[in-house]
């Protein structure tokens, strides 16, 4: 399993969780934004020991509060990308093979 997390500190903390449960798992940070990252990421993880991709989970999401009025287009530009295109990036990368 390869957990993934902007920051990489959330995908870090899991996986040496699952790995002490017994489990295998990697951590790489990946800002889901930027779709050459989730193509580059998916690149990487498909290789001589790792041929097939079997899920690839798209559940990145972030919440801007606030009165709609007053946010900035930067705050709906943060929310689009992220709980929209984040998905469009992996299903577009998924379908390429």
């Amino acid at each position: 399993m390869v957990l993934a997390d902007r920051y990489g500190d959330g995908a870090r903390a899991e996986a040496a969780r699952i790995v002490a449960a017994g489990g295998r798992a990697e951590a790489a940070p990946l800002d889901v934004r930027a779709a050459a990252a989730v193509d580059a990421l998916v690149t990487d993880v498909l290789g001589p020991s790792r041929p097939r991709l079997d899920y690839l989970f798209n559940n990145a999401g972030i919440a801007v509060g606030g009165e709609a009025r007053v946010l900035s287009l930067e705050d709906w530009r943060e929310a689009v990308e992220v709980d929209l295109m984040a998905s469009v990036h992996g299903v577009w990368r998924r379908g390429r093979g």
